[in-house]
This record gives C-alpha cells, structure tokens and sequence, in this order.
C-alpha cells in the first residue's frame, strides 16, 4: 500500500490521514520504515474504508446538476468559469484556482447577507467574514480581530445547515471554547442545532478535480 510519508519533529506519535485520495503518514523524526509499514498495514482496514468512501463522493463534471444553497445549475465545459444565474448554468475550465475564486465570489455574495442578518439579530456589528476553500472546517472565529472565516463549501448545502455554522461561529465571539456555556449559547439561538449539525457532518460534498 503505497503512502506519503511525512517526518515532523513536532509529531510525538504516528497519525494516518487520507487527503484527496492519497494516504499521509505524519510521524516523529526518529520512527523507522518498518515501524511506518508495519503501522500502516495495521490500520489497513481503516484506511480502504476511507479510500472506499472517497471514492464514492461525486465528481464535478459536466453534463451532471449541480445544487448551491438549494438551487439546481447544469455543469458546462467551457473557457472561463462563470455561472449564470438566469439559464441556470454552471460553466468549468478544468482549473481549481478558478473554480475556487468562483465559489468564493458566489459566497461573498450569497452567504454574507445571511451572515449580516445574524450578526444583528445576535447583537453585533462590524464583524468582517472571509471566505475559503477548506478541506476539514465549515468556519473559524477570532475574537480578539471580530474576524470570522467561512468555508465556501457550504455552498453546496442548503440554508439551514448555512445558518448553523452561522451561529456556531457567531457565539464564538461569546465564548472562544466548546464549553457547556456555548453550546447553551447556540442552542438559545438555534435549538434544532444538533439535527442540523449531523446532517451537516455527513455531507458529501463534490469534488472538483483539475485537468492536467
């Protein structure tokens, strides 16, 4: 089974994770191959599970209907990516960075409204929200900047798993933790919370992959 192997002298233990399809071994300066090997063939079944589940989350491409924030665009193959909100297309070059800049100019436009409204209604204002293409976060918080970072994937749920992430990350300006005390705090403003948030959890978003 083949794997990338990553030495980092931070690391105090081994840790396997699988990032666009590719097994990433990370372990501490001093492990051995044979260690890595055999640690690896260990967690064999843990790693075909998620090679299995990567496998099965859809591709982009075009021909298929592609839904954001409920709506549904036909994917086109085309020179520049754009959309097209009145025919109600979706148009890809085969280039990431493009399609990313794309999705971050649909959230900035689709998503921030939201955002406005419930950065008011909870009581705040001046807040600034950035958008990115993140692999493992729907959103982040800085306090101590008001700055809150939303990842532009959410496009691809519908509004109330947006609004949840919302939330989330707007009571964190309340309380920058995971205590008891927050999620009492996100429960006030959102109390389905929990059933939106696991729904949220097992999405499967699609993947973009680039030509070339």
């Amino acid at each position: 089974m083949e794997y990338q192997w990553i030495k980092n002298k931070r690391y105090k233990n081994v840790s396997i994770r699988i990032k666009e399809g590719q097994i990433i071994v990370t372990s501490p300066t001093q492990t051995s191959k044979d260690f890595v090997d055999a640690f690896v063939q260990d967690h064999r079944q843990w790693i075909q599970k998620h090679l299995v589940a990567y496998d099965a989350i859809p591709r982009i491409h075009p021909g298929m209907t592609l839904f954001l924030l409920e709506r549904p665009y036909t994917v086109m193959e085309g020179n520049v990516c754009a959309i097209d909100s009145e025919e109600e297309t979706i148009t890809i070059n085969g280039n990431e960075k493009h399609w990313q800049a794309l999705l971050k100019a649909l959230a900035q436009k689709q998503i921030t409204p939201r955002f406005r409204q419930w950065e008011q209604a909870m009581g705040y204002t001046g807040l600034m929200v950035r958008y990115g293409y993140y692999a493992s976060k729907w959103g982040s918080c800085r306090k101590d900047t008001g700055s809150i970072a939303i990842n532009t994937k959410l496009l691809f749920v519908d509004w109330e798993e947006v609004d949840s992430v919302l939330v989330h990350e707007l009571c964190h300006m309340k309380y920058p933790n995971h205590s008891q005390a927050f999620y009492q705090e996100v429960l006030e403003w959102m109390p389905n919370y929990w059933k939106v948030h696991k729904h949220l959890i097992h999405r499967s978003i699609p993947i973009f992959e680039q030509k070339g």
